[in-house]
């Protein structure tokens, strides 16, 4: 999940520098960055309070995008 959540950041980013605008203009940029907060909201529980209870949930809730994504394009 973390190297994840680092490559959607990295894409995000160049997406942000490339188009000059915050990428959430059409589907495929709102998708991933669905999948990058979801990916952010996994991450801060699991180093805060090391519990891995919500780790099934947030995981599918992250891949659930990106196979809408694949689905869709």
């Amino acid at each position: 999940m973390i190297a994840t959540f680092l490559c959607l950041t990295g894409l995000l980013t160049t997406r942000w520098i490339y188009s000059g605008h915050f990428p959430l203009s059409d589907l495929y940029e709102s998708f991933i960055f669905l999948s990058w907060s979801f990916s952010l909201i996994h991450i801060v529980p699991y180093f805060k309070i090391r519990k891995n209870d919500l780790t099934t949930i947030t995981t599918s809730i992250t891949i659930l995008p990106k196979a809408l994504l694949l689905r869709v394009f």
